[in-house]
């Protein structure tokens, strides 16, 4: 689980990192249904092989983001996505997003300097 997410994190940061091409420039709706769509798979893939400890936000999460990436991929516009991403703002999907990360942190050192 933690060298899936390892790798998956690079993925998303390498493609987060393109969204904007140069300072002021806008990010285009097509990025952000590749984004999401990655994260999407991304999130499946772990999900599969979430330990027990944080399984049933794993569920949540990816549940959510499914629902997401169902509605962006049929977005047109900009204002659209950032619609449809308010969804995952609830405090439920937060606490769980929080759990995952915390698990992150503590067992898989992800986001921890190595000596």
């Amino acid at each position: 689980m933690c060298q899936q997410a390892l790798a998956d994190a690079a993925q998303l940061r390498s493609l987060s990192t393109g969204l904007t091409i140069s300072p002021g420039a806008v990010p285009t709706v097509d990025s952000f249904k590749h984004l999401i769509s990655t994260v999407d798979a991304a999130i499946d893939s772990l999900d599969s092989s979430a330990p027990s400890e944080i399984a049933s936000d794993f569920h949540a999460v990816r549940a959510a983001y499914d629902q997401l990436n169902s509605q962006v991929q049929s977005a047109t516009s900009l204002q659209q996505i950032g619609t449809d991403a308010a969804a995952l703002g609830t405090p439920a999907l937060r606490t769980s997003l929080t759990n995952i990360g915390n698990y992150f942190t503590n067992t898989c050192h992800l986001g921890t300097p190595t000596p």
